[in-house]
């Protein structure tokens, strides 16, 4: 596992948007979850765009797709020293996360993976390498 350092800011990324209310609100609460332990067991200062927006999205029925909210995430990022993404269900395929680590990583910043379960957090070697290295490092066994 890495350690952090907690002098840096970072950026929590992780999926949200899905056509099915009861998914969103469940991912909501799994990046609750995973930021109150980057902030309270591991004392790092973490900038969380779902928990800052998620209930005036829900009030005041903002639009939910990425496209609505890249602008002003790209610029949290530009806040950030590097990017930490939520692993949950969906994080792969996810548009928001996926750019998010694009952007990132094009900022000349380093993006770091958190396992939802065993709360590990790693460092891919390189992108191009990101997704067999993290698969070897969750499951300890190398992948075709």
């Amino acid at each position: 596992m890495i350690d952090l350092d907690s002098d840096k800011v970072y950026y929590l990324a992780s999926p949200y948007s899905s056509l099915f209310p009861e998914l969103v609100l469940e991912r909501y609460q799994e990046q609750g979850r995973l930021c109150v332990y980057l902030l309270t067991e591991l004392g790092l200062c973490v900038i969380n765009p779902i928990e800052m927006c998620h209930h005036l999205s829900q009030r005041f029925k903002l639009p939910s797709g990425y496209e609505y909210w890249k602008k002003r995430d790209r610029r949290l990022i530009d806040c950030c020293d590097a990017t930490i993404v939520c692993m949950m269900n969906g994080w792969e395929n996810s548009i928001g996360v996926n750019d998010e680590i694009a952007y990132t990583l094009g900022s000349g910043k380093i993006v770091y993976y958190l396992h939802p379960d065993t709360l590990e957090i790693i460092e891919p070697f390189t992108r191009r390498g990101k997704r067999k290295w993290i698969e070897t490092k969750i499951s300890g066994r190398p992948t075709d």
